[in-house]
C-alpha cells in the first residue's frame, strides 16, 4: 500500500509535484526583450506601441491604458495584442473613465490621467509610473541587461521547448517590502524568496507549496500588481539570482498586468478588489463556532458531539461532516451513506432544532463504477486530453476519478443539481475540498488547456457550489467552505488553510499563510483549530491554537484526532469555552468587520503594516496581527508561554486588566495559559452582545465598549445598522449613534469623573463611575431614533 500511495504517478498528477526552475538561464533558452520604440499611435484613450527587441526579432505590441485615475494596465504580445478579455479573473473593465493626456519630447512618451503618469522611454526602452508629485514609485528593471553572462531582462518573451513564455522585471528599492502571492506560509515580506504559482495539494503548510496561487502582490512604495493569468508563474522577489528585481515570468504568449497605485495599501486592496469582486455577507450563523473532525464516522457519533456541545454550554453553530457521510470509495458521488447516517430527514431536524447549521465534505472528482460518473462520461462533463478522452487521476484514496468541466454550462449546471436535494432537506454549506489537480495536458470546454487553467479551477468550482447554495436560501445567502484558491476568488467566500500538522511550528506557519491571503486581496479566511493531522495535540497546543483561533475571521475546530475541547482535559475546556463566549460577544463587532470587508476588501484579520503603513518596524511583524481595525491579537507560539510583539505608537488598552499601555515599544513577557496578549487600539468602539449558545437565540442587551482619544467611527451592522461617531472637544465627549429600539450598555474607558451626562433621544437608566479602572457607564434605553450623549468632564 505504502509503494503505491507514494508512487511517481500520485506525486505528479494528484500532488503536481514540479520544480521550480530560474526565469533567466541563457544556457538553456533563446530571450527577446524590449530594446526601443519604433512606433506609437493613439487608439481609443490607449497608447499603442511597437518595440523592437534585442536581440532582434518578431517585434513586440505594446499597449498601455488608464483602468482608473491610479491603475494602468499594460498588454504585451508578439506581432500583436489579443483582444481583452476580463473574464473570469475581472467582473468589470475600469474602476472609472479617465480623462488622459499624452506628450511627447525626444526621449520619452508622457502619459498622464493627473493623478499617475507613464513615461515611455523611447531609446533603450524603459517604463516608469509617477505620482502626482513626481515620485517614481514602479520602474523596470533595467540596468539588469548590464550583467552580461546573468542578465535580468526587462519586458519580453523567451523561447522554451517550442513555446512562448513572456516575462517582466521590475526595479526593487533597497527598502522595500513585498506582500501577497496568495497562501504563502513563509514569512510575510517575500522579498528573498523565488515562487512557483501553482497549487497544489500541499499536504502541509510548512513549505512554499500552495493551495491558494494569487499572481498579485503589494509594496510598501504604495503601489500593487495583478499579473492577469491563470497560466503557471514564476515570482523572484529579490532572490538569490537578483536581489534588485522583482521579475516574473508566465506560461503564455502575452503579458497583461494591472499596477496600482495607492499609495495607501488599503486604497489599493479597494481597487484590487472592485476590479476583481468582492465578496457577499456570509451569514452571521457563518461567524460561530464550527466544530469537525475528519471524521464523525456515523449519525451517533455527530449527535453525542451536538448534545454534549450545548450540555457543556460551549456556543456552536456549526457542524461538520467529512467523506463519511457518503459510502466509502463513493467520493464524491453525493449519494447518502443511510448505513453510517440513517434517516437524514430525522436528524437535520434534531440538530436544526438544536441550533445547529450543517457542512458537508466534497470533492470535484467523480470515481469510475458511480452512476454518477457513468452519466458524467456519457453527458460529456469531464475534463479530457488533447485525442478526446476522459482523463483520469489518482484521489486521496488512490481511487481512479473523473474531473467535473466546470467551463461547460450544461455540466455546471449538472453539478449545482447533485446539491439541491441535500439543500432541500437542511443542508447549509459544503466544504468543497480539494480542486488543485488539473492536469496540464487536460482540454477545457472553453478551449483552454490545463495550463491556463489549473489555477483558475477554484474559482470555477467554488463559484459553481456557491451558486448553488444561493439557489436555495437566495441572493446573498452563498458560502463554501474551500481550500484552493486564485485571484478572484474573494468573491466566493470562505476558505480556509488546508492540512496543517499539530505543532506550534506549523501553527505559527498557518498565521502567516492567513496574513499573506489577506493581503492577497482576500478578506475571508480560516484554519482547522489544534491542527489537522500529526499525533493528537497537547493540551497546551490545543487551548493556544485555538485562542487565537477564536479571534479569526472563521473560526472552525478540525483535525484527524478528535478536536472537540473535553478531549484535552477539565482546563482546557473551560479555557476554550471562555475564549468561545468571547468570541461570541464579539459578534456585532466582527459582523460590522465583515460588512466593512464586503464594502471596500479590507480584510477582517490586518498585518500591522496595514493599519501603520508608515512606521517601518511593522514591516516584517508576522505573528500577530489586528482584528477589525480595534483589536491587537498576540498568538502564544510555544509551550512555555513566552511572546514577544510590537505595540505601535498609541495607546493601547489591555483586553483583561482594562488598564492603558502607551505603545511604541516592544514588550517581552511570560503569560498564564487562560490568556493571550489582546490590546485595544486608542479610538476604537466595539459593540459587544450578552451571551448565546448560537446566533438563533434571541440578543438581549447590547454592549459598546468605547475608548477614545480623539474621535472614533463605526459603520455598525448586525442585527440593527446604524453609524457610530465619538468626538472629544472642550471637555465633551460626545457619542452619536442609532435609530436604534434596544437597552444599550455603554462603557468609555480611562476617562474622568464626568460633571454632567446628557442623553437625547434615548432614556438614561443608570450613570456609574468606577475610580480603579477609571470607567463611565452608561444604560440607555434607545426609542428608535438617532441618540447623542454628552459627557462633560
Amino acid at each position: 500500500m505504502e509503494n503505491n500511495y507514494f508512487s511517481e504517478r500520485y506525486y505528479l498528477e494528484y500532488l503536481h509535484k514540479a520544480g521550480r526552475e530560474p526565469i533567466f538561464d541563457r544556457l538553456r533558452w533563446k530571450y527577446h526583450y524590449a530594446s526601443h520604440v519604433d512606433s506609437w499611435a493613439v487608439q481609443d484613450g490607449k497608447i499603442k506601441l511597437i518595440v523592437e527587441t534585442e536581440p532582434k526579432a518578431i517585434p513586440l505590441h505594446v499597449e498601455v491604458s488608464f483602468l482608473g485615475e491610479q491603475a494602468v494596465m499594460l498588454r504585451a504580445g508578439i506581432g500583436g495584442v489579443p483582444a481583452f478579455d476580463p473574464e473570469p479573473i475581472m467582473v468589470k473593465k475600469l474602476l472609472e473613465s479617465v480623462e488622459t493626456s499624452i506628450t511627447e519630447s525626444d526621449e520619452a512618451l508622457h502619459f498622464s490621467s493627473g493623478r499617475v503618469s507613464c513615461q515611455v522611454r523611447k531609446k533603450p526602452w524603459c517604463l516608469k509610473l509617477k505620482d502626482e508629485k513626481g515620485k517614481v514609485f514602479f520602474e523596470e528593471y533595467v540596468s539588469g541587461v548590464l550583467r552580461s553572462w546573468f542578465p535580468v531582462y526587462p519586458l519580453g518573451y523567451k523561447i522554451v521547448d517550442g513555446e512562448t513564455h513572456f516575462f517582466e522585471s521590475i526595479c526593487l528599492r533597497p527598502n522595500e517590502s513585498v506582500y501577497g502571492f496568495g497562501e504563502r506560509f513563509g514569512p510575510l515580506d517575500k522579498r528573498g524568496q523565488s515562487l512557483l504559482l501553482w497549487n497544489s495539494d500541499t499536504t502541509l503548510t510548512s513549505s512554499d507549496r500552495s493551495y491558494k496561487s494569487i499572481p498579485f502582490y503589494v509594496t510598501s512604495e504604495g503601489y500593487g500588481l495583478l499579473l492577469k493569468t491563470g497560466c503557471k508563474t514564476v515570482f523572484e522577489v529579490g532572490s538569490e539570482y537578483c536581489y534588485n528585481s522583482i521579475s516574473f515570468e508566465t506560461w503564455k504568449d502575452c503579458l497583461e498586468y494591472i499596477v496600482f497605485y495607492g499609495p495607501d495599501l488599503k486604497h489599493v486592496l479597494k481597487m484590487y478588489t472592485e476590479l476583481t469582486g468582492r465578496p457577499s455577507l456570509p451569514p452571521l450563523w457563518s461567524f460561530g463556532l464550527w466544530m469537525s473532525r475528519a471524521t464523525y464516522r456515523n449519525r451517533r457519533e455527530l449527535e453525542e458531539v451536538a448534545q454534549r456541545l450545548r450540555a457543556q454550554q460551549v456556543p456552536c453553530d456549526v457542524l461538520h461532516i467529512d467523506p463519511s457521510w457518503m459510502k466509502p470509495k463513493h467520493y464524491c458521488d453525493f449519494e447518502w451513506n443511510e448505513d453510517a447516517f440513517p434517516d437524514p430527514d430525522d436528524m437535520f431536524k434534531k440538530l436544526r432544532e438544536m441550533g445547529f447549521k450543517i457542512c458537508l465534505w466534497e470533492q470535484p472528482y467523480i470515481p469510475k463504477g458511480t452512476a454518477m460518473y457513468k452519466e458524467g462520461v456519457e453527458k460529456g462533463f469531464f475534463l479530457k486530453d488533447r485525442d478526446g478522452g476522459v482523463i483520469h487521476i489518482p484521489d486521496f484514496e488512490l481511487c481512479e476519478v473523473a474531473i467535473v468541466d466546470f467551463t461547460n454550462p450544461e455540466a455546471r449546471e449538472w453539478y449545482k443539481n447533485k446539491h439541491s436535494d441535500l439543500l432541500g432537506k437542511g443542508v447549509s454549506v459544503f466544504k468543497c475540498d480539494m480542486g488543485e489537480a488539473v492536469p496540464e495536458k487536460a482540454v477545457f470546454h472553453n478551449g483552454k488547456t490545463g495550463v491556463e487553467m489549473h489555477n483558475l479551477y477554484p474559482l470555477y468550482y467554488q463559484g459553481t457550489v456557491f451558486e448553488a447554495v444561493e439557489k436555495v436560501y437566495g441572493r446573498g445567502s452563498g458560502l463554501v467552505w474551500g481550500r484552493s484558491g486564485c485571484a478572484g476568488i474573494q468573491r466566493y467566500p470562505v476558505q480556509w488553510s488546508g492540512d496543517s500538522h499539530a505543532t506550534f511550528e506549523d501553527m505559527a506557519c498557518v498565521l502567516r499563510g492567513g496574513l499573506s491571503y489577506s493581503l492577497s486581496g482576500v478578506p475571508f479566511w480560516s484554519h482547522d483549530i489544534g491542527g489537522f493531522q500529526g499525533p493528537k495535540p497537547s493540551p497546551t497546543l490545543y487551548v493556544r491554537w485555538a485562542q487565537w483561533g477564536l479571534l479569526s475571521p472563521l473560526s472552525r475546530c478540525h483535525g484527524t484526532t478528535p478536536r472537540e475541547p473535553w478531549e484535552y482535559g477539565e482546563e482546557a475546556l473551560r479555557i476554550f469555552r471562555e475564549f468561545t463566549r468571547l468570541r461570541y460577544s464579539l459578534l456585532p463587532y466582527i459582523y460590522s468587520c465583515a460588512y466593512e470587508a464586503c464594502e471596500t476588501g479590507i480584510p477582517v484579520a490586518r498585518p500591522l503594516v496595514l493599519e501603520y503603513q508608515d512606521d517601518p518596524n511593522t514591516r516584517k511583524i508576522d505573528l500577530e496581527y489586528l482584528f477589525g481595525s480595534s483589536l491587537l491579537v498576540v498568538p502564544v507560539l510555544n509551550e512555555e508561554g513566552y511572546v514577544e510583539y510590537y505595540l505601535p505608537k498609541g495607546e493601547w488598552l489591555n483586553w483583561w486588566s482594562r488598564k492603558p499601555i502607551k505603545g511604541g515599544c516592544w514588550v517581552k513577557e511570560r503569560v498564564p495559559l487562560q490568556v493571550i496578549p489582546l490590546l485595544v487600539r486608542e479610538n476604537s468602539v466595539i459593540p459587544r452582545v450578552t451571551l448565546v449558545q448560537h446566533v438563533g437565540e434571541k440578543f438581549e442587551e447590547m454592549i459598546l465598549e468605547i475608548f477614545v482619544k480623539d474621535k472614533a467611527f463605526l459603520n455598525y451592522f448586525f442585527d440593527e445598522s446604524f453609524p457610530i461617531e465619538v468626538s472629544r472637544e472642550n471637555n465633551v465627549l460626545r457619542l452619536k449613534m442609532g435609530p436604534s429600539r434596544k437597552t444599550w450598555r455603554i462603557v468609555f474607558y480611562n476617562e474622568n469623573k464626568p460633571l454632567r451626562v446628557n442623553c437625547t433621544g434615548g432614556d438614561l437608566a443608570s450613570c456609574e463611575y468606577n475610580r480603579e479602572l477609571k470607567t463611565i457607564d452608561l444604560k440607555i434605553l434607545l426609542k428608535g431614533e438617532s441618540c447623542v450623549i454628552e459627557v462633560v468632564e
